[in-house]
């Protein structure tokens, strides 16, 4: 410095344990149709010098692999197979799998496993007029962010409208936005609503709406807005 004193400058010598043992991927998205069976793999590897003993750990109850633990011998990979049991209900599954070896050091494998309900064939064709309505479907007090989830409107059990769940970010939240066909002869026949819930596979045949307004088609009018939308609920009738 500027009084002739000399600095030495300061060192850290840092160790970093890493894992001789790998997974190839890190997470594991799969979609699997209810009441199908399937499997999917992914493999472990040894980078080491020597062999390995590993061991699996948070595997859960809904999920068989074709072996928890094992050794494996260095620079080699290994095939692991999962196999979801059978008969699981819709829903979305997701779970932590650690592989231990002789370092003690876990390595996560994150598994998310869509079981998928085959969705109603609802579809809607353009027609003389239509109407558009911005809502939000609503399920047990919660606003559905799933964008698998459908609303559908019905004239005298025609299918005149369908739409799903999607994210705008100017607004932060899950809107649908639906075109509402008709024509001038229907005009006087009320709508109806149905929604599906696809996170469980439910239909539910009566829904519904926090404005009126949405139920009575009117041509080239807007029902609901991005700022006040809808509101579609569920009736307690499947």
């Amino acid at each position: 410095d500027l009084n002739g004193n000399s600095n030495s400058p300061v060192t850290w010598n840092v160790l970093v344990k890493q894992s001789n043992l790998k997974w190839t991927e890190e997470t594991i998205d799969e979609v699997l149709p209810y009441g199908e069976t399937a499997s999917f793999s992914t493999e472990i590897s040894n980078t080491g010098i020597s062999t390995e003993n590993w061991v699996l750990s948070g595997v859960p109850s809904w999920l068989d692999v074709s072996s928890e633990s094992g050794s494996l011998p260095a620079l080699k990979n290994m095939t692991l197979k999962f196999t979801p049991q059978a008969g699981m209900a819709i829903g979305r599954y997701e779970a932590t799998i650690m592989l231990t070896g002789s370092q003690g050091i876990e390595q996560p494998l994150y598994i998310s496993l869509y079981v998928k309900g085959e969705a109603p064939d609802w579809a809607a064709t353009p027609d003389e007029t239509n109407m558009n309505v911005i809502g939000q479907l609503k399920v047990d007090g919660i606003i559905s962010s799933d964008p698998d989830d459908m609303l559908a409107a019905f004239r005298n059990g025609k299918c005149v409208g369908v739409a799903q769940p999607k994210y705008l970010s100017k607004y932060d939240t899950y809107l649908v936005m639906m075109d509402v066909y008709g024509n001038q002869e229907e005009h006087d026949n009320d709508l109806e609503y149905k929604m599906y819930d696809a996170s469980t596979g439910t239909v539910y045949p009566l829904v519904s709406a926090s404005d009126s307004k949405a139920c009575t088609v009117v041509a080239d009018t807007w029902v609901g807005s991005f700022e006040s939308p809808v509101t579609f609920t569920p009736e307690n009738k499947i």
